[in-house]
């Protein structure tokens, strides 16, 4: 089976398994998230590229992904849509590999969070952000020491006390160096995330 199918099967999975678990409400708690809460948290994630040019490189990859968040906001919005709006700095650490090569790059992503207000211990988000990677990458899909980063996802917290949640997460995760160097096809590839999260005033 082809690795790009492949991985879009796991994002059909994730997808599911975020709407079969929000729909698995337990009874209604109390308001978890409020405006000025912090987050402090830490995952790890694997990523798996997907062929997305000929002549590139199947490149997987290991994150190492601690954040500091910050609740701005107390729950808002209308119906199903309610929810809070969390800010995140992601410091990280990753080591691509394919078969040819492998290179280690760290960096810094700020990433918005909309956390949906459903009632009992699971929370539904979605996130997106940007930020940069540093570390000597020579991949076809880009050679460059410094790479922009671009990613975009939905995940679940799973609040196992009052103040930590368990977090589970998937990212469409494209990195390119906007042709700074001779090779930019652009990695794109899924990432899939385990962390836990501890929030408090």
């Amino acid at each position: 089976m082809r690795r790009s199918t492949w991985s879009g099967g796991w994002l059909i999975g994730v997808l599911i398994g975020v709407q079969v678990v929000a729909a698995a409400r337990p009874a209604p708690g109390q308001e978890r998230l409020r405006a000025g809460m912090k987050d402090l948290g830490i995952a790890g994630g694997y990523s798996i590229s997907h062929r997305t040019h000929a002549g590139g490189d199947d490149v997987d990859g290991w994150h190492v992904l601690p954040h500091l968040g910050f609740v701005l906001t107390d729950e808002q919005g209308p119906g199903w849509w309610r929810g809070n709006f969390e800010l995140l700095a992601e410091p990280m650490l990753v080591h691509f590999r394919s078969d040819r090569d492998s290179g280690t790059a760290g960096g810094l992503a700020a990433l918005g969070r909309w956390v949906f207000a459903t009632p009992g211990v699971v929370r539904p988000y979605l996130e997106a952000g940007v930020g940069l990677l540093g570390g000597q990458l020579n991949f076809r899909q880009t050679n460059c020491d410094v790479n922009y980063l671009f990613e975009v996802g939905p995940g679940v917290l799973w609040f196992v006390s009052d103040t930590t949640a368990v977090t589970l997460g998937y990212r469409f995760q494209h990195v390119s160096n906007g042709d700074a160097c001779d090779k930019n096809l652009g990695l794109n590839s899924s990432v899939f995330i385990l962390g836990i999260s501890h929030f408090f005033p």
